[in-house]
């Protein structure tokens, strides 16, 4: 859905729920969900969404979608449950080599 906005110099502008690509400002599409796009000029979409998607249906490079917005990557990686494996395996190996080796003195003593 476009509306002008007067003056035969302005370009359409679409409503909140629609959007149009830069290179196509007189077609609009619908989008998925009226936060993809918020309406105005060519090529307007909420933050980190892709403005060459058709309906804003996709996020920009260095974005993910989190439930339907996209959100920047932070470059960061959450390490707390890499630790918490490795400690754990570490933990079950020296058990395993306790347990062994108590088997093989055990044996070597009797």
């Amino acid at each position: 859905d476009i509306r002008n906005l007067g003056g035969p110099l302005q370009q359409p502008v679409s409503k909140p729920g629609y959007m149009t690509l830069r290179t196509e400002p007189l077609k609009a599409y619908k989008c998925e969900s009226v936060r993809h796009c918020p309406g105005g000029p060519a090529g307007s979409c909420a933050d980190h969404h892709d403005t060459t998607a058709v309906g804003c249906g996709a996020c920009m490079p260095g974005a993910y979608s989190d439930g339907g917005n996209c959100v920047p990557c932070d470059g960061t990686v959450d390490v707390l449950p890499f630790v918490f494996v490795m400690l754990l395996a570490l933990f079950v190996f020296v058990a395993l080599v306790v347990a062994v080796s108590r088997d093989a003195i055990k044996q070597t003593n009797a």
